[in-house]
């Protein structure tokens, strides 16, 4: 039993990080396109390239969460990837968005 729930915690962490990858990329083409497109005059990004693109610079500008040190519960991980994944990328799109009003 315990070997079911990893492998289910296992599947839960990838399923989490693509569908965050997949919302990340989205949000970063939108914000690309209200804001680098219009300014530098650079081509729109693909949805695809806006994937690639917020997986690199996550990978780079990754910072460790000294809050970790402390044991967490399956729960409250699971609970705080989730947050993290949608709401970044969501806050990110609303400031964008009243900003892009002004322009």
């Amino acid at each position: 039993m315990p070997f079911l729930i990893f492998i289910g915690g296992v599947v839960a962490f990838v399923g989490i990080w693509a569908l965050s990858s997949i919302w990340s990329g989205y949000v970063l083409s939108i914000l690309w396109g209200w804001f680098i497109v219009p300014t530098f005059h650079l081509p729109p990004l693909s949805v695809v390239t806006a994937i690639g693109i917020a997986i690199v610079v996550s990978y780079l500008t990754h910072q460790i969460d000294r809050d970790d040190d402390k044991k967490r519960e399956w729960s409250e991980t699971f609970a705080k990837m989730i947050g993290w994944g949608i709401m970044k990328p969501l806050i990110a799109l609303c400031f964008g968005w009243i900003v892009y009003l002004f322009m």
